[in-house]
């Protein structure tokens, strides 16, 4: 009997152990996972202030056409005095509100327009409109108040989110440790990218395809090729490996072939094989070497791609302390514009890539395992139910998107 996709996936995530947190400047947060809470030093904005370029007043003091003296300017970065009654301050978009002033009257309803902005402030300033009061005025915490919780441990930060930090009085915070993760391409017949290629043999496109599937998710990728061609020499290499890394994933050597050393080497340390209900990738291993997580992914480009997406990626997460995901999580709803068929038989991850507001195979050819020069089209997998043979245009299936969608 084959292996539910959720049990395997269950697995291999429960193979995690958190990796501890270091102190990382708020600068380059951005793809990091949070290891603490947040609560907000610094209200945003720390102090009320002008939302426009204009002039400070009290709302019940200004009318049309009626002349406000100018007592003073209030640039940026200033801290200005209190606003005298019937007067007005010109002030800059940023700038802190005089105590007494609750309003900012706009350049643009001002008697001279922008040329009121000039290097000295005008002597008088006549309004040309009413103002309501607090209009164009930034009240302080009117964006998030002090002490507020701002983010949860477990939390992946993106670009916007170092701003935010900043902002409410951060340098640096307490985040994960990035996984070292080993990528051990196995088989004789592997060749570095544009080595000349002799009969029977092919390039190793595996291990740099997962090494930067590992990179882009954040992670730090460690590639090898190990090629040792018995069961002690592949565990000597892997146990040095294994004290380097944080994770080692393997691809190759998982199915049913008569030389496949790393099967052989690795069930003598209790690393389970399996038969998994899905395609590409049915063959899976899991288990530990020297303490650290394995996973053994099939060799089959597709399947390798698709089994680190499904499988590896999702350790990661949970080694860096996101927050615990089931299987169902990681797919979200999406329309099928182009059709396709397959053999049915067990659950289908289809790569696609969107198309006319829904999805369409990233390859005329469907999802053979081999097909790795149509991932370059994909920006997901489609999952179709095991005894589904026809997928036509307006099915809707989960899609597992390989980025952030907003």
């Amino acid at each position: 009997m084959l292996k539910p996709v959720e049990q395997h996936f269950a697995d291999v995530v429960g193979l995690a152990r958190f990796l501890g947190a270091e102190r990382v400047p708020v600068a380059d947060v951005s793809g990091r996972v949070l290891a603490q809470d947040v609560t907000v030093r610094v209200a945003v904005p720390p102090f009320t202030n002008s939302a426009m370029d204009g002039f400070a007043v009290r709302a019940v003091e200004v009318e049309p056409g009626r002349p406000l003296p100018v007592s003073g300017d209030i640039p940026a970065g200033t801290a200005p005095g209190a606003l005298a009654p019937g007067t007005a301050m010109r002030i800059m978009t940023g700038s802190p509100l005089p105590e007494g002033a609750d309003t900012v009257l706009k350049v643009e309803d001002t008697d001279g327009g922008m040329n009121n902005m000039g290097t000295r402030a005008p002597a008088a300033v006549v309004p040309t409109a009413t103002v309501a009061p607090g209009a164009n005025v930034r009240a302080a915490g009117g964006d998030v108040a002090a002490g507020t919780l701002l983010y949860r441990r477990g939390q992946r930060l993106g670009p916007a989110d170092v701003g935010a930090l900043i902002s409410v009085g951060y340098a640096e915070v307490e985040c994960a440790r990035l996984p070292r993760v080993g990528i051990v391409a196995t088989g004789e017949e592997l060749r570095s990218p544009g080595e000349e290629l002799q009969p029977g043999q092919i390039p190793d496109s595996n291990s740099y395809t997962l090494a930067a599937v590992v990179a882009n998710f954040g992670a730090l990728p460690v590639r090898r090729s190990l090629h040792a061609d018995t069961v002690d020499g592949f565990l000597g290499e892997l146990d040095q490996l294994a004290g380097k890394v944080d994770v080692i994933c393997t691809s190759g050597g998982v199915s049913a072939g008569a030389f496949d050393v790393v099967k052989a080497a690795l069930r003598s340390r209790g690393v389970a094989f399996e038969k998994v209900n899905m395609q590409p990738g049915k063959p899976q291993g899991y288990g530990r070497v020297g303490g650290v997580p394995i996973v053994c992914v099939p060799g089959n480009p597709v399947s390798s791609f698709v089994s680190a997406h499904l499988f590896v990626l999702p350790l990661l997460q949970a080694m860096m302390g996101e927050p615990a995901r089931d299987f169902a999580s990681l797919f979200q709803p999406a329309t099928v514009t182009a059709g396709w068929s397959r053999n049915a038989g067990r659950i289908q991850f289809q790569p696609i890539h969107e198309q006319a507001g829904g999805v369409a195979p990233a390859s005329h050819g469907g999802s053979a395992s081999h097909f790795v020069a149509s991932l370059g089209a994909a920006t997901g997998l489609a999952m179709v139910p095991a005894d589904q043979a026809e997928v036509p245009a307006g099915t809707t299936l989960p899609v597992h998107w390989f980025g952030p969608r907003r």
